[in-house]
């Protein structure tokens, strides 16, 4: 791959698409589609010295050429007076716009936790029929660099840099010794890893809970002798407010299908109501019923690392929802393989029909639902 470290990924964010690429040694790099080029936001300089890249890309560009361009040219040197770079070095992508309004494929893999290998073939069920992969949380703990390039590597394997990808946050992976730096790599506007999407007839939000317990729980610091008020690595009860001021200022979902993106479900971040991952109760309540005034019609969740559907009254539930929850992610021990690895693939039809298969690495078909939207 000359200078890419691993393929790049086309996220879905808002009505644009984001392409990160990471490059393998330092120089400048910018995107050509069609007969434009883009560059990543920047005051005037392009950078040179990183090799991390995010470039954004209006949907409407990329759906119509169907193909775009890395352009690099590696750095000689650069200095005050004296710059000089190599030669131009260029690599195409195809790419898959989601322009099909029935038979809809969709991978959902979450809970990965660094098993990899499982992950990609358990992602590669619908084969070149994938429209979308959602990858939705706990995919890892970033001690290092290292575990961003790698995450980064996984991605590119899963979608090729030729399909789109919906990411985001689990509790996992605010964990960690470099938690802060998903968003030098992953989507996060306005230091937000939640958002909103459009991707063809499919509209929705990404949302993040960040971390399952409250920000004083003595597993985010566990300092002596300091106050209270100074204790905890996380602030995630401001961030969880901010994003209810988010979700209010979303407007309803009419004319395409909604759904929302969740690693944790808001209306059941527990099994066992009032042990300590029962929090934001209150919060997590007004969150809900934004949801329902947007017009989700499902949601997509994980963490709980089981794979089976909530529908409306489910006992389980915090919170009041009118549409189903797919809990879209196991892992199960088993006597033939160390274990196996299940991800939900999704098929959405015109008529308003879901088929939600969950699947594991082998491609076997482990149990399956059908609901109308």
């Amino acid at each position: 791959m000359s200078f890419l470290y691993c393929k790049p990924t086309v996220f879905v964010i808002g009505n644009d698409y984001e392409i990160l690429i990471n490059l393998s040694s330092f120089g400048i790099c910018y995107l050509k589609v069609g007969d434009s080029f883009y560059y990543e936001k920047n005051s005037g300089v392009l950078p040179s010295e990183r090799k991390v890249l995010k470039i954004r890309v209006p949907q409407s560009a990329l759906d119509k050429e169907e193909k775009y361009s890395i352009i690099f040219r590696e750095r000689i040197v650069r200095g005050s007076y004296v710059t000089e770079f190599k030669s131009t070095e260029i690599i195409e992508y195809a790419f898959k716009p989601l322009k099909k309004v029935d038979n809809i494929n969709i991978y959902h893999v979450a809970d990965v936790h660094g098993n990899y290998g499982l992950a990609v073939n358990t992602a590669s069920y619908f084969s070149e029929e994938t429209d979308l992969f959602i990858v939705n949380g706990d995919i890892a703990e970033f001690q290092a660099i290292d575990g961003y390039l790698e995450l980064s590597n996984f991605l590119g394997d899963i979608s090729g840099g030729k399909i789109p990808v919906i990411l985001t946050r689990g509790n996992h992976d605010v964990k960690g010794a470099l938690p802060e730096l998903y968003e030098t790599f992953f989507p996060c506007p306005d230091f937000n890893a939640f958002y909103e999407f459009n991707v063809g007839v499919l509209t929705g939000v990404a949302l993040d809970l960040g971390e399952d317990k409250v920000d004083s729980d003595i597993e985010y610091d566990r300092s002596l002798d300091t106050p209270v008020e100074y204790l905890g690595k996380n602030r995630f009860h401001e961030y969880r407010e901010r994003e209810l001021e988010f979700l209010r200022n979303v407007s309803k979902k009419d004319g395409k299908i909604c759904f929302a993106v969740s690693h944790i479900n808001p209306f059941m971040t527990t099994k066992v109501r009032g042990n300590k991952w029962d929090i934001e109760r209150e919060l997590y309540g007004k969150w809900c019923a934004e949801l329902e005034r947007i017009g989700v019609k499902f949601m997509l969740t994980a963490h709980y690392h089981q794979a089976f559907i909530m529908n409306t009254g489910d006992e389980r539930s915090l919170h009041y929802h009118s549409y189903p929850a797919i809990v879209g992610s196991a892992r199960i021990p088993d006597e033939k393989v160390p274990e196996l690895f299940i991800g939900t693939a999704l098929t959405l039809f015109k008529d308003g029909k879901v088929l939600v298969k969950f699947t594991d690495q082998n491609h076997s078909i482990k149990n399956s639902y059908e609901f109308n939207i």
